[in-house]
């Protein structure tokens, strides 16, 4: 116990004075003394500053920022054409369309519910760069600085960047989409015209659910969907479908055929906070084109989730409530009414719509709340923290050493998660080229990944837990065992230094890290998984490598990274947020005591 409160005392004190830098410390100091003598303070500012001049010049600088700031976007409403880089309008029967819509929820059992709103979607041809009538752009690159008033980005704006695989791809959405149905196995070229519907960003901002991708053939029949799906946890889930065909009655006053597009497919992914991953999706899709891409028509879809015995649980729809929309054929009036109409309807979608919803079904109506579980392979993961991403940087580093040292001739692919750029591909990791090596494969499915793995004393421990917690996907962990991750005490410090005093209480207060339930049957490969024996303390051999092979600020970022994750687990039931609000009124309360009894 005495030993515990040392360390506990010791962690504060360090943590307060550097951990998380000095300068939030300064400040309070500079705050508090400040009070403390407020009535010297306040005499000064009265005699030296007339607050009603300061509060005019704030409204004369607030409302210049706000005539300068909109003046560039409404000068763009006077666009009338849609100008374009590279435009396939010519050839693309349909041009970028407004698509107002409502969507609603049923919710059937356990517990009924069911709600509607407004909602909004913008309609994009795939191949088509430019801006419509200053209110919708796709793939526009605008550097302007935001003072200039020349016609700036539109008000909606729709970026490759966000769709599909994260990350950048140089032909925008044709390449994202030619991507994703080449990972499929689908040749993409029996898709001549592709047209996607999605909720734009608004000023930058976006609550997007669900994006609809129309893939059509050279005679302009729908011929596939790509349906994808967006959690509030950052997550992505892509669905190909090759829907079935119904033709329907026409509609009176019509002439031709309607089609109703069908298909079902099973969960695998994570939306509600009421619902797990078991279950299974039917769609009724009607093409928002017909016939032939000759007209803009209306939005009407139907998903039906069914559960596990095939009852219907959840019917969700979003059909037009009205005539779809020509940004670029829109007179000024009509482009400030739109704006008037729809401008909020982004920002509400998850907030407060969504959680409203939830609250009525957590408080009111008693739904059971399910865990978020860890997302599968097929899953695009959140995107990663920067401090995520250094320790993925270090640990592929760590990787190739392990590879290198180790006795097996050994190819190791290592595929990161949530990571975008160059760093997000797999890495091909091998000592020399040999006949018959054997093949490891490590894909992390989770950036949780990488915040586990830095609190483990044992990576190969480490390793086969999180293999059974789902944060990782091991091919062969046999395999795991030649690589010889090892641990120990650390080793080799000459001299005082801040990563060194963090690594020896990192030694000290590494606890077990904790098992992430599963929600589900676990993966095959996990399944009678056997841990060995194993030593809650230490350092890793990740750490010792960290320390013998990274420069001193690198080592100073990953020490005191990696004793926060620790203290967290100790002090904050593994949560991060609570352990900075801890370290921040910790800081506040030992200022105030400093500025009360020590500072003159």
């Amino acid at each position: 116990m005495e030993s515990f409160i040392s360390t506990l005392v010791s962690l504060i004190t360090i943590s307060t004075i550097h951990t998380l830098g000095g300068s939030l410390d300064l400040i309070l100091l500079v705050v508090f003394k400040t009070y403390a003598q407020w009535n010297s303070v306040q005499q000064f500012i009265e005699a030296t500053i007339n607050p009603a001049i300061v509060i005019e010049v704030a409204k004369h600088v607030s409302a210049l920022f706000a005539i300068l700031h909109f003046t560039r976007f409404f000068r763009g409403l006077f666009r009338s054409d849609a100008s374009a880089i590279g435009s396939c309008l010519d050839s693309f029967p349909v041009k970028p369309l407004f698509f107002p819509c409502q969507t609603s929820h049923v919710r059937m059992f356990p517990k009924k519910h069911g709600f509607s709103y407004s909602y909004l979607f913008v309609g994009i041809p795939i191949g088509w760069k430019g801006n419509s009538g200053g209110m919708v752009s796709a793939e526009e690159e605008d550097s302007r600085s935001w003072l200039s008033l020349n016609p700036g980005k539109a008000w909606w704006t729709v970026n490759g960047d966000d769709y599909l695989k994260r990350g950048h791809v140089k032909d925008g959405l044709v390449g994202k989409v030619r991507e994703y149905l080449e990972s499929q196995g689908v040749d993409h070229e029996q898709y001549a015209y592709a047209y996607l519907i999605t909720a734009a960003k608004f000023l930058g901002y976006a609550s997007n659910p669900v994006s609809i991708w129309h893939l059509y053939s050279a005679e302009k029949e729908l011929k596939a969907l790509v349906l994808e799906v967006n959690n509030t946890s950052d997550e992505r889930h892509v669905y190909f479908l090759e829907p079935n065909t119904q033709t329907l009655p026409p509609k009176e006053g019509q002439d031709l055929e309607f089609k109703r597009y069908t298909g079902s497919w099973s969960k695998d992914f994570y939306v509600s906070t009421f619902s797990d991953r078991a279950g299974k999706y039917s769609a009724a899709v009607y093409d928002p084109l017909f016939p032939f891409m000759s007209r803009s028509g209306s939005i009407n879809c139907t998903i039906t989730l069914s559960s596990a015995d095939q009852r219907p649980m959840l019917i969700a729809r979003v059909y037009s409530a009205g005539q779809a929309l020509d940004p670029s054929s829109m007179s000024i009036w009509a482009k400030i009414k739109f704006l008037a109409s729809w401008w909020w309807v982004g920002f509400m979608t998850f907030f407060p719509r969504t959680v409203y919803q939830a609250f009525i079904l957590f408080f009111r109506k008693g739904m059971a709340w399910v865990s978020r579980p860890e997302p599968r392979k097929e899953t695009t993961p959140r995107h990663a923290h920067p401090a995520e991403v250094f320790i993925d940087q270090k640990f592929r580093q760590f990787l190739r050493e392990r590879v290198i040292r180790s006795k097996e001739e050994i190819v190791l692919q290592y595929t990161p998660a949530g990571l975008v750029g160059p760093s997000a591909s797999s890495e091909r990791i091998a000592r020399r080229s040999v006949a018959e090596p054997h093949y490891l494969e490590l894909r992390v499915l989770t950036p949780a990944f990488y915040s586990r793995i830095a609190e483990y004393a044992d990576i190969y421990v480490g390793l086969l837990k999180e293999c059974r917690s789902q944060t990782i996907s091991i091919s062969d962990l046999d395999l795991l065992t030649s690589l010889n991750f090892g641990s120990g005490k650390m080793q080799g410090f000459s001299e005082v230094s801040w990563a060194g005093v963090y690594f020896g209480l990192i030694e000290r207060l590494r606890v077990e890290v904790p098992a992430i339930p599963l929600l589900e049957k676990p993966d095959p490969e996990a399944e009678g998984l056997e841990v060995p024996p194993y030593s809650l303390h230490g350092t890793s051999g990740f750490d010792r490598y960290v320390a013998a092979t990274a420069s001193r600020e690198e080592e100073y970022q990953y020490a005191s990274g990696v004793l926060k994750l620790v203290c967290a687990e100790r002090f904050a039931w593994g949560w991060m947020e609570i352990l900075n609000l801890e370290i921040f009124l910790l800081r506040v309360c030992l200022a105030w005591l400093l500025v009360k009894f020590v500072l003159p």
